[in-house]
């Protein structure tokens, strides 16, 4: 088992690695909350995530006191960082994370020769799904490989395309839709993709060097500037009968834009447990 934790600053604890090292924990443990109908009926008219709490009891193990109170600090600052900045860090198994915060930490120590601890960290979850991300480039026709006949030996004014344009696909493999994160790179003019019959545009101008990210998790679009500056571009979204931010629907997905800028689509695919393997 490869169970890590990963705080909102990047800084990992491998919990099945010296000096820290897994024991038990729900992390299989599932349940959806649930509302009734109003009145006298039995009826269930809605389920729902509710935040989740689970025990992940670990032992830590030194071979000496200074090996071992490092450890030791190390595991709280780590944990303690996400609570203090309201930012949830992310628990993998192998790789897929959930989200969560780790809001507490019950001690046991037992000397025997060697520093030693059993410690029960407390997870916390606002939403307790276990997500894999899958990422595919597309790459505009006059950057790709498949059309060597348009690489010129000499600059022109603008870049050529082919006639053609060819359809891409992409297929998720998964019993339900899922969000995604489009990130769309510049130059590009009211860049337009469409996915699954929806048209994700954002009406602004991209220079290059620049991104734009579409993310339909928090309902975001931001475009992000060379220095790392960024600009909110809700405002210019396509708005339509159907929202920019609908999710990817399972099934091959028909990809379609005007093949002058490149992009990456991430799906994030949730499950309420994780997969067996």
């Amino acid at each position: 088992m490869d169970l890590r934790y990963v705080n909102s600053r990047g800084i990992e604890l491998n919990l099945t690695q010296w000096p820290y090292m897994y024991s038990s924990g729900d992390i299989y443990d599932f349940m959806w909350s649930y509302e009734m109908a109003s009145g006298n009926s039995n009826r269930i008219t809605k389920f729902y995530k509710a935040p989740l709490e689970m025990p992940i009891k670990i032992s830590i193990t030194a071979d000496t006191e200074e090996e071992f109170s490092n450890a030791v600090n190390h595991l709280f600052e780590t944990t303690e960082v996400d609570i203090i900045d309201l930012t949830p860090g992310k628990l993998y198994l192998g790789d897929m994370y959930m989200k969560c915060y780790i809001r507490g930490i019950k001690k046991a120590k037992f000397n025997a020769g060697i520093e030693f601890m059993f410690s029960e960290l407390n997870v916390i979850a606002e939403k307790s799904c276990w997500i894999t991300e899958s990422t595919k480039s597309f790459l505009p026709a006059n950057k790709g490989t498949d059309y060597p006949y348009l690489d010129y030996p000499y600059d022109y004014d603008h870049d050529y395309s082919p006639d053609v344009i060819p359809v891409e696909y992409i297929n998720l493999e998964h019993y339900a839709s899922c969000d995604y994160l489009l990130k769309i790179y510049g130059p590009a003019i009211d860049p337009a993709v469409t996915i699954g019959g929806i048209v994700r545009q954002v009406y602004t101008t991209l220079e290059a060097g620049q991104s734009l990210l579409i993310d339909s998790r928090d309902k975001t679009v931001k475009r992000v500037f060379s220095d790392g500056a960024i600009l909110n571009e809700f405002n210019n979204r396509r708005r339509g009968t159907r929202s920019i931010f609908e999710p990817i629907m399972p099934g091959l997905n028909e990809i379609i834009w005007n093949n002058a800028f490149g992009f990456d689509l991430t799906l994030f695919i949730a499950r309420s447990e994780p997969a067996w393997r």
